[in-house]
């Protein structure tokens, strides 16, 4: 077997086969995501050489550089990359990244103007810039170089005289992140390491990109970093060494996300420090400061979910709901729960003196920047296909929301679950799952459905908040925050259990488990 096959299609067991099998149809072709995804070469393309060659420039004259991201866990994350490696070249780098709530997103043009008086001579974004206009052309006006790395949706070029984005790229790096771009620049300079290739793969993970190509690449490969060396700065944010893309996702992005989501409570430009430091005593110090940070989004998430849950309408095709007391930096993750449980596209607002901010999701099949695109009175808009943002003014409110009414909406394509039996479901078959990933967008690990599940007892946890079901095999199957409806469920009720499947280690003890994400009944 090759070096480069991680495992043959021979080899796979009953729940590889089923999943690879809905995954990719064609088995001709299974042997693409069995093989180990491996780094293409720097990207040479025009815009990235032209970059590439300025930032050398500027490491040859000893300019002054700064780096200006966004506050998301990918602009924070690209701010670390590029900031880093340009201050190993000796170039004197500075970053920022906005305040979320006093700026909002993107470039601006004060910022501009206070770089400019402190000497910096070249300007690059990251994971922003393509509709900065009005910064860009008061750089232009004050004599400084930009150089924009973005990786969001364009109608136009910027008027900026270098300008790198996946779509100016060779084809494998047409899905990569703000973070991935940013990174591509420094490798084809000579300049990334393998700490930059770690943060391009976690900055991957968290923006949610089609893992094809370089992305996929970049996210196998932080993954097998993490396995032979965790990176201090991850594992204290994940307590623990994160195994897959699913424990990056939940254990660690949220907290990256959560300094730029509550500027009013912190700082977004701290967690820029935290991943540049190597001094063990400040990362954990700086870590600690991330967690708790995030301990206080998840508890104002939860709350926001709960009220904007209440007042859904059953008709509206489109959910669009405001309140003067939502967070503006929480909105999106309030909207991503609730189109996630409804699947329908979803826009939340905060409400304030002059007007809303708003954060959209949609489900997989609907692109939120063509839903949005016959409505022009839009103060800012920026976003793709899955997530958008942008801010009205309250005279356009009702206008804004009449248009909503006028819109068609596809039909979500949300994936029937794959039926599987629960003697499918050993911790062999789970850990062999390891051998096709990463999953995530475009490749996603499907839900899985055991039929009349034979469910031996049920146990609830935390005061009924959770549930565990234990099947007669032995399987379990764990439902965190069960809904009220499935509180007095009896075992004979049980129909179906749909969910994902997990391996428990706790006292050393391995058991298969199913994380549940919806229970049939025999009245369904």
């Amino acid at each position: 077997m090759s070096e480069s096959v991680r495992v043959t299609p021979e080899s796979l067991l009953p729940l590889a086969c089923k999943i690879l099998g809905r995954l990719e149809p064609d088995q001709s072709r299974w042997m693409k995501w069995l093989e180990t995804p491996e780094l293409h070469c720097p990207s040479q393309a025009d815009a990235v050489v032209q970059a590439a060659a300025r930032l050398k420039q500027a490491a040859a004259s000893h300019e002054k550089v700064i780096v200006a991201g966004d506050y998301d866990a990918d602009g924070i994350l690209g701010t670390a990359i590029l900031t880093g490696a340009l201050r190993r070249q000796g170039i004197e780098t500075g970053f920022y990244i906005p305040d979320r709530i006093r700026e909002g997103y993107g470039l601006q043009e004060k910022t501009v103007r206070l770089a400019h008086e402190k000497g910096y001579s070249l300007l690059v974004t990251v994971d922003n810039g393509v509709r900065a206009e009005e910064a860009l052309a008061c750089a232009a006006d004050l004599g400084m170089d930009v150089i924009v790395t973005d990786h969001h949706q364009f109608e136009t070029p910027p008027q900026a005289a270098w300008f790198v984005h996946p779509a100016l790229m060779e084809p494998e790096f047409s899905t990569l992140c703000g973070a991935a771009v940013a990174c591509e620049l420094l490798r084809h300079a000579g300049w990334a390491t393998d700490y930059e290739l770690l943060l391009a793969g976690l900055a991957s993970v968290g923006d949610q990109m089609a893992v094809t190509g370089q992305t996929r690449a970049l996210i196998f490969q932080a993954l097998e970093q993490l396995k032979t060396d965790c990176d201090p700065h991850i594992r204290l944010l994940a307590q623990g060494i994160p195994e897959n893309e699913t424990d990056l996702s939940f254990q660690v992005i949220p907290k990256i996300n959560a300094l730029g989501r509550l500027s009013d409570l912190a700082n977004a430009n701290n967690a820029v420090r935290f991943f540049l430091t190597d001094d063990f005593r400040q990362i954990s110090s700086l870590a600690q400061g991330i967690r708790q940070i995030n301990d206080r989004r998840r508890e104002m998430s939860g709350r926001m979910v709960q009220e904007a849950q209440s007042r859904v309408r059953p008709g509206s095709t489109v959910i669009f709901l405001e309140d003067p007391t939502w967070h503006e930096g929480i909105i999106g993750l309030a909207a991503g729960s609730l189109c996630e449980t409804t699947a329908r596209p979803v826009i939340l607002a905060a409400r304030g003196q002059s007007g809303l901010k708003c954060s959209m999701r949609s489900p997989e099949g609907v692109d939120c920047m063509d839903l949005l695109k016959g409505f022009d009175r839009f103060v800012t808009l920026g976003g793709h296909s899955r997530a958008a943002g942008f801010s009205l003014d309250l005279k356009d409110r009702d206008d804004f929301e009449a248009y909503l009414k006028t819109v068609t909406v596809p039909h979500a394509q949300k994936a029937d679950p794959l039926d599987v039996k629960a003697a499918d479901l050993t911790i062999p078959a789970i850990r062999q799952l390891d051998a096709l990933r990463p999953f995530g967008t475009g490749f996603e690990l499907p839900e899985l459905r055991i039929q009349d599940p034979a469910v031996a007892f049920v146990r609830d946890l935390s005061a009924g908040r959770h549930r565990r079901y234990v099947m007669e095999n032995g399987l379990e199957a764990m439902r965190f925050n069960q809904p009220d409806s499935e509180k007095t469920l009896s075992p004979d009720q049980i129909r179906w259990l749909t969910g994902k499947p997990s391996v428990n280690v706790w006292m050393q003890t391995a058991r298969p488990q199913l994380i549940l994400s919806a229970v049939g009944t025999s009245q369904e």
